[in-house]
């Protein structure tokens, strides 16, 4: 096609201006080899020039640095020279002073021998006396140290026969002064008042005990009546709603509400007076009846005379007014049937006296005229009863049935509705009751209230009571611990003082067998004694003989060891000078030979120095000179490079021209391109699109040349158009069809159904979750309360025990039950009431142990461990704690760890832990029990 063709001429164009970029870049590569050759070339110039110039910088430094060096090695000769004329005398004056010394000193060490030889020989001498003298001092150390021992034990003995002595009058007088009769009399004494203490104490523990239980009666019996309280209160609650509810509606069924007609009430002052309805006492289950006969006429207004009104005053809406007169004075403004007097009915001749058929007024009680209306009316049991004795009726005469079905000669009236809520009667009449059951309700509250204020001062009347006796219990208590320990005090001094008669025996006899032992001790240690004062004496007179010829040896050995020392210094001093000298000569030699050496050194340097600067004169003028050739060919390089840098930029420009010139061929190109896919995917359109019609036409089974037939030749394609146009609008305006709705919809109610039945699971759950969760609260609350009296009551008891007096209580924090925190507040005897946190360290755990007691009250196990439970307790509250265990050890079995004595007392059985090896423990038990009945067989 034109397209394609068009395609392929410009393909070919791009291909020619693809050839021609890419010769030019070719071009340009081989330029840009040539530029980076010639650019290497011009650095490697400048790299030449800058090495030359570095070579003849370092030639002229190193000129300078050799001047220095020849400057410095010349000055370096000069004063090697002068070194060396000094070390020469140096070493002349040295062999001098050698010659004179070494003879002096060869004399002075032959002295030394002779002297040394006779400090020897007097050293021996000193020594061989040294012996002696020690022989000696070891013989008279023995009888020394002998009679000193024997001295300091006769008067340790002396001492000791004293102290008998003293303690044995000492015990005399205690024997003298112990009597136990005193003591006897006080015990018996002592014994008779805790006897009639414990009694009053039991006495007293019993009324508390009983006036304990009776007021936990009374305030069981407390709590009884609170909740029944509850309960009557919250019924008359309920009444009172449903009575205020009913007052409404019985307001608005009496026409209350009416505005204009209560602002004409109260304009002649009978907006207080009683309706009819509120007059009439009827018969249970005629309510209706009445109602029936009555109508709209149950809202009249009761009043005393019709003269309040007057005819002029009438009110625009109805209403009606009834008096107690005997007149059937009535205004009824609302349209009613004439309620004329009808005459009596003579019920046994026509056969309409059977007990079923009595008159309606006999069904109602009322102070005013209503009955005028109800005259005339007979009551019948039951439909079939009224509709059998209907032919009987006079003229003016009716029957009616409870259910308010009204039956003449000729008619029958049905109410509209018998719906109880909307009767005026029946509502009023329970109203009535409601009022009736309020005012009983009003009563019984009452009495309860009553009955429980006499409740809550028997409760109290029967705490102060408890606390006076608690107080008295206490008392005794603090009494018979008193007469207790005071007891046991004077029997442990009577058992005091029998042991002390005995011991004091015991040691009387003890000091006389000591003092005997000791006289003889005494006696052996003078005659010891005696002996060694002997021996001593003659050992002292050969010990002065010999001090005698110490100082003559020890004269002779100090001077020949003067002689010794001072030929030694002599000697040292030559010795010293003489090295000194030879030294000095020897350092002389060689400082010669180092001078020497340097001299031939620093001559040998000049000597190279002064060659290598004749040397180095002529390379100075070489080197500038070919920095001179390296600058020309710098220079020349830098003309070479610009020409190929310019060369390179030109290809530069030309390889953008022609990629501009291909970028517009290419996309004039690919524009020939997607014009051409472009009318390949329309032809295939039309084709899948003449398909698709082939084929829906097919499907409609009508032939093709019969509806050309029948087309119309005039309709042109416009206006075909136009229909499709109008029959799709129409298709349109039917909005989107679902095919697929049904389906989704009873899926969709399946779901709905299923979360349903889910949602109501899950709200029945809930509500029987509540409901859980409501009796647990309340079962906890009732429980908790129980418990926390419970443990109140028993720590009550339980403190005053421990700390022989005071009162101790439990207090809640809070209001609600469930979220409450518990305080402890006690009081100490003579101290005022505080929290736990405000009391020592004993009277918290004195506390605490009351606590815990009063706690495993309330559910005893049959074992009770108390692990060190006595450690912060002084002497009285062990007793006190003590006396506590010993009173429960009656019901509960008791193990204790303690490390004090008093508690082991209590126990029936101890196991202690021992360790005979290290790191080797064992438990040894006692039964106390045996051990006293062994020990009773001892003795």
């Amino acid at each position: 096609s034109k397209k394609s063709i068009e395609y392929q001429d410009q393909l070919s164009a791009v291909r020619t201006q693809e050839s021609t970029v890419e010769k030019l870049r070719h071009q340009h590569s081989e330029a840009n080899d040539a530029l980076n050759k010639v650019q290497g070339n011009f650095y490697q110039a400048g790299a030449d020039i800058s090495r030359i110039e570095q070579t003849i910088k370092h030639q002229q430094d190193t000129r300078e640095r050799q001047q220095s060096s020849l400057q410095q090695i010349q000055q370096g000769l000069e004063e090697t020279l002068h070194h060396a004329e000094e070390d020469r005398s140096t070493l002349t004056s040295s062999q001098q002073q050698l010659a004179e010394l070494e003879p002096k000193a060869d004399t002075l060490q032959h002295e030394l021998a002779l002297t040394e030889e006779r400090l020897f020989d007097a050293e021996e001498q000193l020594n061989d006396w040294q012996e002696q003298w020690q022989e000696l001092q070891q013989r008279i150390t023995d009888p020394t140290r002998q009679s000193q021992v024997e001295k300091t034990r006769m008067e340790q003995i002396e001492l000791q026969l004293n102290q008998q002595q003293h303690r044995l009058d000492r015990l005399n007088r205690d024997a003298e002064n112990l009597s136990t009769s005193q003591f006897v009399d006080d015990v018996q004494s002592i014994e008779l008042q805790l006897a009639k203490t414990q009694e009053a104490y039991q006495l007293a523990e019993a009324r508390l005990e009983a006036i304990t239980a009776e007021l936990q009666q009374q305030q069981q019996l407390l709590q009884l009546q609170h909740a029944e309280l509850d309960t009557q209160r919250s019924r008359q609650q309920s009444q009172q709603g449903r009575l205020a509810s009913l007052e409404t509606l019985q307001q608005a069924g009496l026409d209350k509400e009416n505005k204009s007609r209560q602002t004409w009430l109260e304009t002649h002052g009978l907006d207080q007076h009683p309706r009819l309805a509120e007059q009439l006492d009827v018969e249970s289950g005629w309510e209706l009846a009445i109602e029936t006969v009555l109508g709209g006429e149950l809202d009249a207004v009761c009043v005393e005379s019709l003269g309040v009104i007057d005819g002029d005053e009438l009110p625009d809406s109805g209403i009606s007014l009834l008096t107690p007169s005997p007149q059937p004075l009535s205004l009824i403004g609302r349209g009613a049937k004439d309620n004329a007097q009808l005459p009596p009915l003579a019920l046994r001749e026509r056969g309409l006296g059977g007990e079923g058929f009595s008159p309606l007024t006999t069904k109602v009680k009322s102070p005013t005229t209503a009955h005028n209306w109800l005259h005339n009316i007979y009551c019948a049991n039951s439909l079939p009863e009224a509709l059998q004795q209907r032919n009987q009726l006079d003229t003016g005469e009716s029957l009616i049935t409870p259910e308010g079905i009204w039956i003449g000669n000729n008619w029958i009236r049905v109410p509209r509705n018998s719906d109880k809520q909307g009767s005026v009667l029946q509502r009023q009449k329970e109203i009535q009751q409601l009022r009736d059951q309020q005012h009983t309700l009003a009563q019984a509250v009452e009495t309860l209230e009553t009955s429980t204020a006499n409740l809550r001062e028997a409760i109290r009347t029967l705490d102060t009571q408890r606390q006076q006796t608690q107080q008295e219990v206490n008392h005794l208590h603090r009494d018979e611990s008193g007469l207790k320990s005071k007891l046991d005090s004077l029997q442990q001094r009577i058992d005091q003082l029998s042991k002390r008669q005995q011991q004091i025996k015991a040691d009387q006899e003890e000091v006389e067998l000591q003092s005997e032992t000791l006289r003889e001790e005494y006696e052996q240690a003078t005659e010891q004694r005696n002996i060694a004062l002997a021996l001593l004496e003659t050992l002292t007179e050969e010990r002065d003989q010999l001090a005698l010829e110490k100082d003559e040896r020890h004269h002779a050995q100090d001077n020949a060891r003067s002689q010794v020392s001072e030929y030694r210094e002599q000697l040292h001093g030559l010795k010293l000078e003489i090295e000194t000298h030879r030294n000095q000569q020897e350092n002389s030699r060689r400082q010669l030979e180092r001078v020497s050496s340097r001299l031939e050194l620093l001559e040998q340097q000049r000597d190279e120095l002064l060659e290598q600067m004749a040397e180095e004169d002529d390379p100075q003028a070489l080197l500038e000179a070919e920095l001179e050739q390296a600058l020309e060919n710098r220079a020349e390089i830098e003309l070479l490079l610009n020409e190929a840098r310019h060369q390179v930029q030109q290809f530069d420009h030309d390889i953008r021209t022609q990629d501009g010139v291909r970028l517009e061929a290419e996309q004039q190109a690919d524009t020939f391109r997607d014009q051409q896919e472009q009318l390949k995917l329309d032809w295939q359109a039309v084709q899948v699109r003449l398909q698709t019609l082939t084929e829906q036409f097919d499907q409609t089974e009508f032939e093709r040349e019969s509806l050309l037939k029948d087309r119309d030749e005039d309709e042109t394609p416009p206006q075909i158009r136009q229909r499709l146009h109008t029959l799709r609008s129409s298709i349109q305006r039917l909005g989107a069809i679902n095919l697929a709705a049904i389906d989704e919809f009873q899926e969709q109610s399946e779901r709905k159904n299923w979360l349903d039945e889910q949602n109501d699971d899950l709200v029945e759950a809930l509500e029987t979750l509540e409901t859980a969760i409501r009796k647990i609260d309340r079962e906890t609350r009732s429980r908790f309360k129980e418990t926390f009296d419970h443990v109140n009551s028993r720590l009550g008891a339980m403190f005053p025990r421990l700390f022989g007096g005071g009162e101790c209580y439990l207090e809640m924090t809070g209001d609600d039950l469930l979220t409450t925190g518990i305080a402890i507040m006690a009081r100490p005897p003579g101290k005022r009431i505080s929290s736990i946190h405000l009391m020592s360290g004993g009277e918290k755990a004195l506390t605490a142990v009351a606590l815990v007691f009063a706690i495993f009250e309330l559910n005893p196990a049959p074992f009770c461990m108390l692990d060190e439970v006595d450690a912060p307790l002084d002497e009285a509250n062990v007793g006190r704690f003590c006396d506590l265990v010993q009173h429960m050890s009656e019901r509960v079995q008791f193990i204790f760890i303690t490390h004090n004595k008093r508690t082991m007392e209590l126990a029936d059985n101890l196991i202690g832990v021992t360790m005979r090896e290290p790191g080797v423990s064992r438990l040894v038990a006692v039964d106390v029990a045996e051990a006293v009945q062994l020990a009773n067989i001892d003795e």
